[in-house]
């Protein structure tokens, strides 16, 4: 999966990290040949160099074809952060935070303790969260002061979630974090449990930390849209932390997803039914069998294994949905009362690369990579009545990730693990298949990420490319495109896109909170590029801005008038960019250095 979530409201900041093997190699491709995206029969497609990529036909078991999974994107901590007013720097070497305010470049530096090194701020406000590593302590701070005493967390803390109201955070170990991170310490303890995480309850007349047990390694923690609850998915399960119910130390309530067989409910997720439009079936496209629900077969079957991975949570904390990686299980769980929650399982008709959920949380969307298939399943119901699943059938197109917009308006599908240059926008607002809702666009490069603006008007893609030189010798105007850098911005309405080719991978990136504007940030530290790079989300209309150092971080400010520029600079060096009037304004001096990733 590659995919980047955006709020209503959101402030966007994403570095591309760990993308690599073929979801890095671009290739050619002719023009998308999709039929106009109706719900038909899922169709073969082409791998963008020439090699056929088979999808079964009705009643037909699928070739196996071996490709390399969705690509994941990882959450920087070590990154310089923003708040509404302020830019918040760890200096671990310095056991410093600095402080730099926006509107006249003054900086304050605040002693938090030993080694603050992994730091988060609340969206939208100037209060700032730092994990003190070498003291497993957290420090917050509010505006340019600190809250006076820092409150002890688990000693592996490397990972700041804070729930969307801001008033509660969960401090835990994440052991995916440390083989990128370059500043873990000879203090950070290596014994102990991966368990034990630490819940924050954050106010400014004085924070509280209480230690709480969950299930094996952690790996992602996902809020309730109110701030009421977190849940933390494990090797074992959803462990459940319900702030309100946390008044001491405890073994938060955990509901397992695997142990016992599960009876599962298996979903042909669209195989053509007899007859057609015309025949008293359904259909858009005037003869083309469509998916009517009708297979269902219920059997029991031994637990799926391995960890549950894109987990999303209903706004209300009620239910959460995951998938197995590799397989066609999909889980639904009821989190209301573990650790005897109910766990549901279906079996789709092929293997998963992809589930996302739709803001309201009514809807989960499952990407079948092998078919070219969307599955929207109504949630809670369509776990138990396949009358409430609907598939959109993409014949020609090799999808394999799902991007919905901050409403819920949009899906844009695509995949990250073949050099495919095509994408699919589908206008789910009305939630009915239809084929003038289905616009196919040939992006003409390889796709390596997709996040779409918080107005849901336009989406930002980055590319890929292949190795070698775009200005050798001898080459065609084809293998000048496949080799060079470049991102597309798409109007999702009507799939208008505009390619931009860059001198440099343009990565990492940040949309403004009002979707005014998106940046990219261009690095060649051997050819002397040092830009970043600013689109007009309304226009297409792109425009550079030189800076001294080479840049490693880039986020949008609250404010949403500015962003700002982290870079490598033996003292430390941040640019402000204002977009209302192209003016560049930078500080130097606040040992940024002591942090720097090169």
């Amino acid at each position: 999966m590659n995919k980047i979530y955006l709020g209503l409201g959101a402030v966007v900041t994403v570095a591309l990290v760990g993308c690599s093997g073929a979801a890095n190699v671009a290739g050619s491709s002719s023009p998308s040949e999709s039929s106009g995206g109706g719900p038909s029969k899922g169709a073969a497609g082409s791998n963008g160099s020439g090699d056929f990529i088979p999808a079964a036909d009705a009643g037909m078991p699928f070739a196996p074809v071996v490709l390399p999974p969705e690509q994941e994107q990882n959450f920087d901590f070590l990154a310089p952060r923003a708040g509404a007013r302020y830019v918040y720097v760890a200096n671990p070497t310095r056991d410093t935070v600095s402080i730099i305010d926006s509107t006249n470049l003054a900086i304050t530096e605040v002693t938090t303790g030993d080694t603050p090194t992994y730091l988060a701020t609340v969206v939208g406000q100037d209060v700032a969260l730092v994990i003190n590593v070498g003291a497993h302590t957290l420090s917050v701070l509010r505006g340019i002061a600190m809250d006076p005493v820092p409150v002890a967390v688990v000693p592996k803390a490397n990972t700041i979630s804070i729930a969307p109201d801001g008033l509660h955070a969960v401090v835990w170990f994440d052991a995916s974090q440390t083989g990128a991170t370059t500043t873990q310490t000879s203090t950070t303890t290596l014994t102990g449990s991966t368990q034990d995480v630490s819940v924050i309850t954050l106010s400014s007349a004085g924070d509280q930390a209480t230690s709480m047990t969950v299930g094996y390694q952690p790996s992602a923690v996902v809020f309730s849209s109110d701030g009421a609850a977190a849940f933390v998915v494990t090797d074992d399960g959803i462990s459940s932390l319900r702030f309100a119910a946390i008044t001491k130390p405890g073994i938060a309530p955990i509901t397992h997803l695997t142990g016992s067989a599960v009876a599962l409910v298996r979903s042909d997720a669209g195989a053509p039914e007899a007859g057609t439009a015309d025949g008293g079936g359904s259909s858009v496209d005037g003869g083309t069998p469509l998916d009517l629900g009708k297979d269902t077969i219920a059997t029991t079957v031994p637990p799926g294994t391995g960890t549950p991975i894109d987990v999303s949570v209903t706004p209300d904390g009620h239910y959460a949905i995951a998938r197995r990686d590799g397989t066609a299980e999909l889980l639904l769980v009821d989190l209301t009362a573990p650790p005897n929650s109910a766990v549901t399982s279906i079996l789709l008709s092929s293997p998963v690369t992809d589930l996302d959920m739709n803001p309201a949380g009514t809807q989960a969307f499952a990407v079948l990579r092998d078919e070219s298939k969307l599955v929207a399943i109504d949630l809670p119901d369509g776990f138990a009545d396949i009358a409430h699943q609907t598939v959109w059938p993409l014949a020609g197109e090799t999808i394999g990730s799902v991007t919905i917009s901050a409403s819920g308006k949009f899906a844009v599908l695509y995949t990250t693990a073949l050099p495919i240059t095509s994408l699919v926008i589908l206008n789910l607002q009305a939630g009915v298949a239809d084929a003038s809702r289905v616009v196919a666009v040939d992006v003409r490069k390889a796709i390596r990420a997709v996040a779409i603006a918080p107005d849901e008007q336009t989406a930002l893609v980055l590319h890929t490319k292949t190795a070698g030189s775009p200005t050798a010798t001898g080459i065609d105007q084809a293998t000048v495109l496949d080799r060079s850098f470049g991102y597309s911005v798409v109007r999702l309405a009507d799939g208008v896109a505009k390619l931009q080719l860059t001198s440099a991978d343009p990565n990492p990136f940040a949309i403004t909170t009002h979707s005014e504007f998106a940046f990219v940030l261009l690095r060649d530290d051997t050819a002397g590029v040092r830009i970043a790079e600013s689109i007009d989300l309304s226009s297409f209309q792109i425009a550079d801005f030189a800076l001294g150092s080479p840049p490693n971080s880039i986020a949008a400010m609250s404010s949403d008038t500015q962003v700002f520029v982290g870079q490598v600079h033996p003292e430390g060096r941040i640019s402000f960019i204002d977009w209302t009037n192209g003016q560049v304004s930078s500080v130097t001096g606040f040992a940024l250095n002591g942090r720097i990733q090169q």
